[in-house]
């Protein structure tokens, strides 16, 4: 199977991604979820609001450390793929001498 690697929408695509993670984990980070605890103290409300916001926050941190592993993934092939085409450029120049 034959493909082109299009390196700069890969790079824009990481670029993309890292905005939207870090806009996703900000957003999550400021979102409470408990506030029913707050609204009504002793209730099994404002208990399950607690522990509804403790596993959001969980699970915003499992995806906020996801995307950035995502990103830095994205980021460490783009770099590949420039070292590649970059050693590829300088045989070609040096074979053909230019």
């Amino acid at each position: 199977m034959d493909y082109t690697v299009q390196i700069e929408r890969l790079d824009a695509h990481g670029r993309d991604a890292g905005a939207a993670g870090t806009d996703a984990t900000s957003t999550m980070r400021t979102a409470r979820l408990d506030g029913a605890a707050d609204a009504m103290p002793g209730s099994m409300s404002g208990a399950a609001s607690r522990a509804l916001h403790n596993r959001f926050e969980s699970a915003a941190g499992t995806l906020s450390e996801a995307l950035d592993s995502y990103v830095g993934a994205t980021r460490a092939a783009v770099e590949g793929y420039r070292q590649q085409e970059d050693r590829a450029s300088a045989a070609i120049n040096q074979f053909f001498g230019g």
